[in-house]
């Protein structure tokens, strides 16, 4: 198994038995169905191994147009009943590879990351888009105090 060292953004999904797998694999197969296997991924900023290795890896830019273009194409396929329909994903991770396959490993501290501060934020507006609020800063003509939790803005 070859690993890479740096974060990357890559377009993957979950590994699927149709892409094929070695007799040898046969008892892997429920744990292989649950890796994202890789699409296309951005090369390694500074990575020499990975460059030269993958020559398909792209900019974090064309792996974000990719993405923008073809997450909607492979949503529904008309063989779902030979070929399950992909359900693509913009991963930010680590790849690593595995018997001639790339796979990659999501950064899960980045996402909790995103979604405390998507769930502050949302608060933060329900509060400012609250009628008590509103009434408030109408009345007094000044902000409202906004806390959540131990931070006051």
């Amino acid at each position: 198994m070859v690993n890479y060292g740096n974060q990357i953004i890559g377009i993957s999904h979950y590994w699927v038995p149709e892409y094929g797998y070695d007799d040898l694999e046969n008892n892997y197969l429920n744990f292989l169905k649950t890796k994202l296997f890789v699409i296309c991924c951005s090369a390694g900023y500074g990575d020499t191994d990975i460059n030269n290795e993958y020559e398909y890896l792209w900019s974090p830019k064309d792996v974000m147009n990719d993405y923008l273009t073809y997450k909607d194409k492979y949503s529904e396929s008309p063989y779902d009943d030979i070929v399950p329909p992909i359900h693509l994903e913009l991963v930010i991770g680590k790849c690593y590879c595995y018997n001639e396959r790339m796979f990659m490993r999501k950064n899960v501290p980045f996402y909790h990351f995103l979604a405390k501060c998507k769930k502050y934020y949302s608060q933060k507006l329900a509060n400012y888009k609250n009628p008590q609020t509103i009434m408030g800063r109408m009345i007094t003509g000044r902000p409202q105090i906004y806390r959540l939790g131990r931070f006051t803005i």
